[in-house]
């Protein structure tokens, strides 16, 4: 042996060998064999070693190399190109710096590539370095922020060492996701879990309570930000002045407003919105006035405001002062569109759309004023204008947004064109789950069941809004049952699957059980908005449930929810129903905003409970006000002339409503005609107007036409009557 050998042979004794003496004496050749395995062994393992060590030198200089690479990419804004170099040496399994998986994940962020920062996720778990706090805060921030919630929650998780920001992060993206409740209940379960928020998470926090206008929730984390100081943090504050505005507690968002040290333009333009929000577009305005600084957002806020309080004079006046028009000052147009078609000012709307000159605004916000005036066209039935409107999309390449094809569907199942509405439909190369229960609604409005039925059965990702779509439709085509079923079916049921099945049954005259299910809602502590509070009440008012209807107006008071047009027409309606007239009145003149339906409600009131002169001097303050007339006016103001017996108003109004308003009478306006007359004494007058009637009469025409006869003793004429009625 040599003495390398002999040396190794030692080792070997002293380490590896554990037999006895004389076995080793007796098995020297099974020494010798292991002497020359355990040498090679060694040999192969110094090579090993050393190729190894060469492989790090290597990968070490490759990995700097690529992160030098991967972060000049990042910082020259090609995400793409650096996120390609990271995938092309996903085999060499390269650790790479963490400055760099910083700069990967932002960029990940801001491109909005979900799926690539699964891949930059993927490998850093190959790396090692999911384990680095910094990195998995960026990594759950990307997931919430993306809108991946559950993969956010995982990370967050899976965390060894947390702090606050990963919590904010989740409690922001459920927030941004329409899960405020979630994101409540996150707050909760960190403060549950030690963790303390700072001022960012209260500002995350605020707009939540505010959503939900969880007025006690915001009151207690109020409460929680002045214990901690933070109630001079200039976002904190803004935070809280926006969440009580939001919640209806205006006196309180001032307060907090005012004793704010420092405030920004932030600051002034959230109490300037809170003030408009409620409709007090003076205070509004005094405020702007005065701030010391204002941004585009600032005169959008309150041209906004104007809009939506139907000051659309002043809120054009306004926007035409807006200095250094941006981009986003179209927001405000979009705005005054929206706010004209609220009002059912549709034709004002589209010709301000007309005029609009959209060659030099950003993709975003033409988007933005297709899906504000398309709803417009469909309002008006405006089907040539919705045409033109659609060419000048397919010019522009915006065919294929998603928002716009979804109001392009919209408009076309309104103005009745089922057909070029599934065209448009079929030719979307992406489509959510948004336009799939449009496309289904707009079976369902036009009485197509089946179809609707049939596309619901092949969608994908059907959500809790596709279920009520279809309640909605089995609800309009009078199958309350199948609604019924289709209600309980649905899968995580909320408010708006609740206002559903309510609305269906006061649509259907099952006004019992509307209320019934509202107590059952109520029950199941599921929050009642806006929308419910206006379903419910008509059943109120049609079963003359004045007890009941003063409990949901109570209800309502103490929810603090801001009233809208809807739900103080919804109260008028229902107190002037059941006979609480003065009451009615009271509401009616607190309203700041009203619609033609609201003038309705309050002229039909006066109407149905004889009296006729106030239900008059009603109607001459609408038209004084320019809120033009409909049907269901005409209807109301004659009635008003029959109760009080004004004969002569009762024709001129007729007159006024075909030759003025170009309306068309229906069946209900001659019955009051008919009857006005007949009541008169107008007895040949009233039979020469029937035979001028250009559809036939019905069988409350001639009814209304005998009992005048029997009251004015015309027995001839009762003759007469009575041959039309068996005609009938």
């Amino acid at each position: 042996m040599t003495a390398e050998r002999k040396r190794k042979a030692k080792q070997i004794n002293s380490m590896t060998l554990s037999y006895p003496l004389r076995i080793q004496k007796k098995n020297h050749c099974i020494v010798e064999f292991m002497v020359q395995f355990q040498f090679a062994k060694f040999s192969f393992s110094s090579t090993v070693l050393t190729l190894q060590q060469q492989t790090v030198n290597d990968n070490f200089e490759t990995s700097n190399g690529i992160c030098e690479q991967s972060q000049t990419l990042c910082r020259q804004g090609l995400p793409k190109e650096s996120l390609h170099i990271l995938h092309v040496n996903d085999h060499k399994q390269l650790r790479l710096s963490t400055h760099t998986y910083e700069s990967l994940l932002r960029q990940c962020l801001y491109k909005e590539s979900l799926r690539e920062g699964k891949r930059v996720h993927a490998h850093m778990t190959l790396t090692g370095f999911i384990s680095n706090l910094h990195l998995a805060i960026k990594l759950v921030v990307l997931y919430a922020k993306l809108g991946s919630l559950q993969d956010a929650r995982l990370v967050l998780d899976k965390m060894p060492v947390k702090n606050v920001a990963p919590w904010t992060a989740m409690i922001q993206g459920y927030s941004k996701d329409g899960n405020d409740g979630e994101a409540l209940a996150i707050f909760c379960e960190m403060q549950g879990n030690g963790f303390q928020p700072d001022n960012f998470t209260f500002a995350a926090v605020l707009p939540v309570c505010a959503n939900l206008t969880a007025i006690e929730e915001g009151k207690q984390v109020h409460e929680d930000i002045v214990r901690r100081g933070l109630q001079f943090d200039v976002f904190v504050g803004s935070a809280l002045v926006d969440m009580y505005a939001k919640c209806g507690c205006i006196e309180m968002a001032r307060k907090v407003f005012d004793k704010m040290p420092q405030r920004n333009v932030v600051s002034w333009t959230t109490m300037v919105a809170g003030y408009t929000q409620i409709g007090d577009v003076g205070k509004a305005m005094e405020l702007f006035q005065k701030m010391p600084e204002r941004n585009v957002y600032s005169w959008n806020v309150m041209v906004t405001g104007y809009a939506h309080a139907g000051c659309f004079e002043e809120a054009l006046e306004l926007f035409k002062k807006i200095p250094n028009r941006k981009v986003v000052s179209w927001n405000a147009i979009n705005a005054i569109i929206g706010a004209f078609a609220q009002f059912g000012k549709f034709d004002e709307a589209l010709k301000l759309f007309q005029e609009m000159q959209l060659g030099n605004v950003k993709h975003k916000h033409v988007t933005t004023t297709y899906v504000t005036v398309l709803p417009v066209c469909a309002s008006l039935a405006a089907m040539d204008e919705g045409k033109q409107l659609h060419a000048d999309i397919i010019r522009r390449g915006f065919q294929s947004d998603k928002y716009v094809g979804t109001a392009l569907v919209d408009m076309y199942v309104k103005c009745g064109c089922i057909l070029n509405a599934r065209k448009v439909f079929d030719k979307m190369l992406q489509r959510d789950v948004v336009l799939w229960t449009v496309m289904v609604a707009g079976y369902a409005q036009t009485g197509d069941v089946r179809q609707a039925m049939k596309l619901f059965e092949i969608m994908p990702g059907k959500n809790v809004y596709s279920w009520t779509v279809m309640v909605t439709a089995y609800a309009q085509a009078g199958c309350m049952d199948k609604a019924l079923n289709f209600f309980k079916k649905t899968p995580n049921r909320n408010v708006v699957s609740w206002n559903a099945m309510i609305a269906g049954y006061v649509q259907n005259r099952k006004f019992h059980k509307a209320l019934k299910l509202f107590q059952k809602m109520q029950l199941r502590n599921v929050r009642a908005n806006l929308v419910t509070f206006t379903s419910v009440l008509p059943a109120c008012a049609n079963l003359a449930a004045l007890r009941k209807g003063i409990e949901i107006h109570g209800s309502l008071v103490r929810s603090r929810l801001p009233f809208n047009i809807f739900v103080w027409t919804a109260l008028v309606g229902m107190y002037a129903n059941c006979g609480r007239i003065r009451d009615a009145r009271k509401l009616f003149d607190k309203m700041i905003m009203r619609n033609v339906v609201s003038w309705n409600v309050m002229i039909v009131g006066y109407a149905m409970h004889g009296h006729g002169k106030e239900a008059l001097q009603i109607f001459q303050e609408m038209q004084n006000s320019g809120t033009k007339p409909n049907n269901a006016t005409f209807v109301g103001v004659l009635c008003a002339c029959r109760h009080a017996g004004l004969v002569d108003y009762g024709k001129h109004y007729f007159r006024c409503m075909i030759q003025d308003y170009n309306l068309v009478p229906t069946i209900e306006h001659y019955s009051c005609m008919v009857d006005l007359l007949g009541k008169a004494g107008y007895m040949d007058e009233a039979r020469d107007f029937i035979n001028t009637i250009p559809v036939e009469p019905d069988t409350g025409i001639w009814e209304s036409l005998l009992d005048a006869s029997r009251i004015h003793a015309y027995a001839e004429l009762g003759e007469h009557v009575s041959k039309g009625l068996f005609g009938v």
